[in-house]
């Protein structure tokens, strides 16, 4: 898969997980993104079948950062 097709499906697929997994709080983290990443290996493998150059996990934070759909 190529990075930015894994990019949009990734940016997709975390308000629903979020929506999921956020109880009370109303701002995910970046130690939800950390825990998205998990979910990813766990349940969505296939979403982080793309080459990356650095850490994944880092690469996915960077991303939600920029959409703002976690804050630091």
């Amino acid at each position: 898969m190529k990075k930015e097709d894994a990019k949009k499906l990734i940016l997709t697929e975390f308000p629903r997980w979020w929506g999921r997994t956020r109880g009370e709080r109303e701002e995910a983290t970046g130690d939800n993104a950390i825990v998205f990443c998990g979910y990813l290996q766990q349940e969505k493998p296939h979403l982080l079948n793309f080459r990356a150059v650095s850490s994944k996990e880092k690469l996915i934070h960077g991303w939600l950062l920029h959409a703002r759909l976690v804050t630091d």
